[in-house]
């Protein structure tokens, strides 16, 4: 299934998180459309009875890297806690968070102390920021609830009187054209 080179990373990883494929491949048949139409099928099905096998793949992919944390998103409650089952009988904590829907869909595993904090269902209201940079909050500029874009169009530069412009751009490409036709008469070039 899913082998890891022994030697393609060297050294610690803080946090893995994953959505890896968690769908049993004899689930397909009654899987909606809307989910199989933009995703290949490697991406979320899997071999197996219950399609757990990726979860034991990140168990180990933790140990070897020596990683404290994975937060995985998972198919529902049922999948949900034979993850959590799995992770909490090799020592790991570990704890289901809940979609809006109350569906359990994510299970984060956690070996030390120091990152418990992860482990309660999150507040969605409230950003949670794990970067080591501290983040730059822009002044917000329309009402809550809209998209604001960080992306800044580049001025476009408008000539005034763009029409009159053209028009004069014209006027001196025909005078030009009349000026070579009257020249190459003179020269008898037709």
């Amino acid at each position: 299934m899913f082998q890891l080179p022994f030697a393609s990373f060297q050294g610690r990883v803080d946090i893995i998180t994953c959505n890896p494929p968690y769908i049993p491949l004899s689930s397909r048949p009654t899987v909606d459309v809307s989910v199989t139409k933009y995703e290949p099928s490697e991406s979320l099905f899997v071999p197996s009875e219950h399609g757990d096998n990726y979860y034991y793949n990140l168990r180990d992919i933790a140990d070897l890297w020596e990683t404290p944390v994975l937060v995985m998103e998972v198919g529902g409650t049922p999948q949900a806690e034979r993850i959590q089952s799995l992770y909490q009988s090799n020592g790991w904590k570990s704890s289901i968070w809940h979609d809006s829907a109350g569906h359990g869909r994510v299970v984060v595993a956690v070996r030390l102390k120091e990152w418990d904090f992860l482990l309660p269902q999150p507040d969605y209201s409230i950003p949670l920021d794990l970067s080591p940079f501290p983040r730059k909050e822009r002044p917000r500029r329309a009402p809550i609830g809209s998209l604001i874009s960080t992306f800044r169009r580049p001025k476009v530069i408008v000539r005034e009187n763009s029409r009159e412009i053209v028009k004069e751009e014209k006027e001196t490409s025909e005078k030009d054209i009349c000026a070579d036709s009257d020249t190459n008469e003179k020269l008898g070039v037709k």
